[in-house]
């Protein structure tokens, strides 16, 4: 969650990925978009990280991953795979699961751990 970081951590990581010594290193970060506007000082790194790898001597690359909550068919594909079952029958549950979660891949893990922990959902050999 970068979106958190103190400048001096900003700064460090952005020293880190320009370090031409650690031509070998991935780093992968992450950050909730929606936390943060053009002023923020994450913004301005990301801003000026690209502008740096327009550069002819640059030796990083920078791309960025835009990662969306689920559509139905997503929790439905999950779920068909989990419980092997079709999709068709999987869908009320998928229905619910994106009604309570809105698809947040995180929520809807969670949502299914607390409905097999309040015996709704049983897991049993493998499958749920």
């Amino acid at each position: 969650d970068l979106q958190w970081s103190d400048p001096s951590s900003l700064e460090a990581l952005k020293t880190i990925i320009t370090d031409h010594n650690n031509s070998g290193l991935m780093i992968a970060g992450c950050y909730r978009s929606n936390e943060i506007d053009d002023e923020h000082l994450l913004s301005k790194m990301i801003r000026d990280l690209a502008a740096e790898t327009q550069n002819d001597q640059s030796f990083f690359t920078l791309t960025e991953l835009v990662v969306q909550n689920l559509s139905l068919g997503g929790i439905v594909d999950i779920l068909s795979a989990l419980l092997s079952k079709e999709n068709h029958e999987v869908l009320p549950l998928a229905e619910v699961c994106r009604l309570r979660t809105d698809g947040n891949v995180f929520f809807v893990q969670t949502f299914l751990a607390m409905l097999v922990q309040e015996d709704y959902l049983k897991f049993q050999l493998g499958t749920f």
